[in-house]
């Protein structure tokens, strides 16, 4: 069961909510922005929170998600905006908003199934592939059984069946072997820049998840490699430093996992080698530079992200 908070202004939507069995929903409407982070505060485990854009209040869109994020990093923010803005979609999903809906254009079964198909992680989806595929295989071995006592004259066909239905069991324990190496094998990239920057630096994105800083979430424990792209000022090493010591003592990360990029640009930078030895227990793989707003990064560094050793 879903624990469902709602800031939509819409007690009618609210109600329909309420009836949905797989639904927790929480007992009022929030009535302003503020109020959420006073609800969260007290009440910290909600999987789903809804946002209306026209909701009242002092605080920005964008604190509103970090803030909630800070207070659960593994929160679905669902939020419905009055008119189409491209600026406002990419503005949210920048911030990991889960989906974005339109007032006008809600249906509220789609809606309900969104929210529901939300609570199904990746890991789920392949555990059930990997035990439909071990039925297959369960399967196919009784189809090799009954082939073996029911055809008794013609050995010729049989051989050649048998032989089908072995290579047949082979791919589908390949298979098996591989969506498990995917659910294992992990690389997790945490960072302020948008996703699509990051994307373009990446041979691949199988087995990649990047995650904004304040939407880490439970997967960090599985990865195999965890990269940290950060600006190099005081602002982001203080909250990084947060970050980290949240990683450890409540996903048990080990450091030796975790890797630093930072990104040069803007004013008051710290030296690098301050950055060296404040984070020397970790591997600091060097720096990205921005110039004329594009990012130049080096072979190294993108070598280490798709997983290639670059020796200097």
């Amino acid at each position: 069961m879903q624990k469902v908070l709602t800031a939509i202004g819409s007690l009618e939507l609210n109600e329909r909510l309420k009836k949905i069995k797989d639904f927790k929903v929480f007992e009022k409407d929030i009535q302003y922005k503020e109020a959420i982070i006073d609800v969260l505060k007290i009440e910290k485990d909600f999987d789903v929170i809804i946002i209306n854009e026209d909701l009242p209040g002092e605080m920005k869109i964008e604190q509103l998600i970090k803030n909630i994020k800070f207070i659960n990093s593994e929160i679905k923010i669902f939020f419905i905006l009055k008119n189409k803005d491209e600026d406002m979609e990419k503005t949210l999903y920048n911030e990991n908003v889960k989906k974005i809906f339109y007032n006008d254009e809600i249906k509220f079964e789609e809606f309900v199934k969104e929210i529901k198909d939300s609570n199904i992680s990746r890991e789920e989806i392949l555990l059930k592939e990997i035990n439909d595929l071990k039925k297959v295989i369960v399967n196919k071995d009784d189809e090799l059984s009954k082939y073996k006592k029911g055809i008794k004259n013609n050995k010729g066909d049989l051989r050649e069946i048998i032989a089908n239905k072995n290579n047949e069991l082979v791919k589908y324990k390949k298979d098996i072997k591989n969506n498990k190496k995917v659910i294992q094998n992990k690389v997790i990239i945490i960072t302020q820049l948008n996703e699509k920057i990051i994307e373009k630096w990446l041979n691949s994105k199988r087995n990649v998840y990047i995650f904004n800083l304040y939407n880490i979430n439970k997967k960090i424990k599985y990865a195999t490699k965890i990269f940290i792209i950060i600006d190099c000022n005081f602002d982001s090493i203080r909250n990084i430093t947060k970050i980290l010591q949240n990683m450890k003592s409540r996903y048990f990360v080990k450091i030796k996992r975790i890797n630093f990029i930072f990104i040069q640009q803007g004013e008051y930078q710290i030296n690098y080698k301050i950055l060296k030895n404040y984070f020397k227990d970790y591997n600091l793989l060097g720096k990205i530079k921005v110039r004329n707003n594009k990012y130049i990064i080096n072979k190294k560094i993108k070598g280490e992200l798709n997983g290639i050793s670059i020796r200097k």
